[in-house]
């Protein structure tokens, strides 16, 4: 069994392990799946992490104010501190 995210396969029992048999190969698909689902969940969380100090930043100027009281649609999609600017 790998120890996710150490990178190292590491085979442990105890007295409460349940074991299951499968294919080497299946089990390191698996665990390549986990490694890949960790890498998306720390990118799209940099990315909001990015876009909301963007959005801390902009000030009031950065808005196309005319053209977003034009398109609702993209009047309705900001937030409360982006209006309150």
């Amino acid at each position: 069994m790998k120890e996710h995210g150490s990178g190292w396969l590491v085979l442990s029992a105890s007295e409460s392990s349940i074991f299951f048999i499968v294919k080497k190969k299946f089990a390191i698909e698996y665990l390549m799946h986990l490694d890949v689902v960790d890498f998306k969940r720390n990118t799209r969380a940099e990315e909001r992490a990015k876009e909301n100090q963007r959005v801390k930043e902009k000030n009031n100027e950065d808005y196309a104010w005319k053209d977003l009281c034009e398109n609702l649609t993209k009047l309705k999609k900001l937030q409360v501190p982006e209006l309150s600017k």
